[in-house]
């Protein structure tokens, strides 16, 4: 029997609902990867690395002039993004500046949550 103030519904583990993402940003060259490749396994989450989506892009579809590398950029973003929203946790790699941070979650809020 259910006394005041409880409920009769289980309340979920703690590890059930929480998702964990560390997100490993800095500039160019300052170890990013290398951090993260450390962290992933020792905190047992997937490593998802812009650069590696970029490179993989750049191998499919080339290099190009400037305005196509930004391009690419761009479209890797949105697979990083697609990526971590379907995850429950992972270290994320890349070098973000702020505005563009906060302007990709306005238009991609699941991989807030």
């Amino acid at each position: 029997m259910e006394q005041p103030g409880q409920s009769s519904q289980k309340t979920p583990c703690i590890d059930e609902v929480r998702r964990r993402f560390i997100v490993v940003s800095g500039l160019p060259g300052s170890g990013k990867t290398t951090l993260a490749r450390q962290l992933a396994p020792a905190l047992n989450l997937p490593l998802i690395d812009k650069d590696e989506i970029l490179d993989r892009l750049f191998d499919s579809k080339g290099v190009g002039d400037a305005k196509w590398r930004r391009t690419l950029s761009r479209e890797s973003d949105a697979i990083l993004q697609r990526e971590a929203a379907s995850l429950n946790g992972a270290v994320l790699v890349s070098f973000w500046r702020l505005e563009h941070f906060l302007f990709s979650h306005t238009r991609y809020p699941a991989a807030l949550k």
